[in-house]
């Protein structure tokens, strides 16, 4: 099985931070507008073939999901 790159995301500040550690010490984090991570992020992570990982726990453990799914999922929220 090929190695996929996963971008991480979350829905609150606390729960980004709490990833913040280990190897993960010395990532940035940015405050994403929802509008720019619909219109811009998940069509180009489908393009570069990348997963999003939402929500991920503090030991770096989550589900992933293909962009299209999330997107799907948040237009259907609207």
């Amino acid at each position: 099985m090929e190695a996929t790159d996963v971008l991480l995301f979350f829905s609150t500040p606390e729960r980004a931070l709490a990833c913040k550690a280990e190897e993960w010490e010395d990532y940035h984090l940015i405050e994403l507008p929802l509008d720019l991570f619909v219109a811009v992020w998940l069509p180009h992570m489908a393009d570069d073939g990348l997963l999003c990982g939402l929500d991920w726990s503090s030991d770096l453990k989550g589900m992933e999901y293909d962009p299209e799914t999330v997107l799907e999922a948040i237009e259907e929220e609207d």
